[in-house]
């Protein structure tokens, strides 16, 4: 299980995540479940909109790296951390099953 992390406030960071860090895992791991995380989402409310990185922009880096799922997730507020942690049990415990169903447990057709 990898859990790619990145910066709400860094649309660098989330690029980094389908550029640079899940290629280098891919090459080594190529089958292993990924899970795309927002860290510092209690900033949404404090930064401009355009400072941060959008549920669009999350939604289609999520999808082109093959994520099982994507969080926002604040360690500040504790907000989907217990979250972030269902979702890996749940693709480990469902890793011969498909993206789809373990993204329909947590409601994972929207951002979180």
């Amino acid at each position: 299980m990898v859990i790619a992390c990145y910066s709400i406030d860094s649309s660098v960071s989330l690029a980094n995540i389908q550029d640079v860090w899940i290629p280098e895992v891919k090459q080594t791991k190529p089958d292993v479940p990924i899970v795309l995380v927002a860290t510092k989402s209690d900033l949404k409310d404090q930064l401009s909109p355009d400072k941060i990185v959008t549920p669009k922009e999350e939604k289609r880096v999520a999808n082109a790296i093959g994520a099982i799922g994507h969080v926002q997730a604040s360690a500040l507020t504790t907000e989907n951390v217990k979250t972030i942690f269902d979702i890996c049990i749940a693709g480990y415990e469902n890793r011969g099953e498909k993206k789809k169903k373990i993204k329909r447990m947590f409601g994972l057709g929207s951002t979180h």
